[in-house]
């Protein structure tokens, strides 16, 4: 699951705007919810 789980939030983060921070957050707060 870590393995899709980081891939899926960078997707995710392209899809969003490309946006860094954004990203980031996004995977830290996906990493914590884990």
């Amino acid at each position: 699951m870590l393995s899709p789980g980081p891939s899926h939030a960078r997707r995710r983060l392209v899809s969003q705007g490309g946006s860094t921070v954004a990203g980031l957050q996004t995977v830290l707060a996906e990493l914590a919810e884990t």
